[in-house]
């Protein structure tokens, strides 16, 4: 309760914030960001869509880039600010039962939530990007995961011109 930490940024950017919990929930999330640049803090969500079962880190990347898409449209739908997107990370998996190996591509992201975040459903928004990402197309044989994202009440970002419109 009340523990803080700061992660390490790479090279060229400095740690805006700090990541603090509260009774088991992540309340703060930092940033790394260009130096001088204008931040905001917001309330948002951070999640992951992972899926598992790819052939090919080729695969894998092409399904990102799509599940990508997908997430902006689901935001925007949601009427969330800001998407941003951390990555998509392709990792082998140790499958002992079989000799083929097979990949999982994890799709971490964060959206800016509206003022206060009320309207802001987390399970509701898991299910809309589930329903999304598979319409998208999933090859035959991946697996598919969407948790809720985890609601964040202190999260700095770098400032947008409507940031700092609101904050004037």
């Amino acid at each position: 309760h009340d523990e803080t930490c700061s992660p390490s940024c790479e090279s060229g950017t400095v740690v805006t914030g700090e990541f603090r919990c509260s009774f088991g929930r992540i309340v703060g999330v930092p940033a790394c960001l260009p130096p001088g640049a204008q931040t905001a803090v917001v309330m948002g969500a951070r999640g992951q869509v992972v899926a598992s079962g790819f052939a090919s880190s080729a695969e894998a990347q092409s399904w990102g880039n799509r599940a990508e898409a997908v997430l902006v449209e689901v935001a925007a739908r949601a009427g969330t600010g800001q998407v941003v997107v951390e990555g998509v990370t392709v990792t082998e998996v140790d499958v002992s039962s079989r000799r083929l190996a097979q990949l999982k591509a994890e799709l971490d992201y964060t959206v800016v939530l509206p003022q206060g975040g009320a309207s802001f459903d987390a399970n509701t928004f898991a299910e809309n990007l589930k329903i999304g990402v598979l319409q998208a197309g999933v090859p035959s044989g991946v697996f598919v995961e969407v948790a809720a994202p985890i609601v964040v009440s202190d999260m700095v970002v770098e400032a947008t011109e409507t940031d700092s419109d609101s904050d004037e």
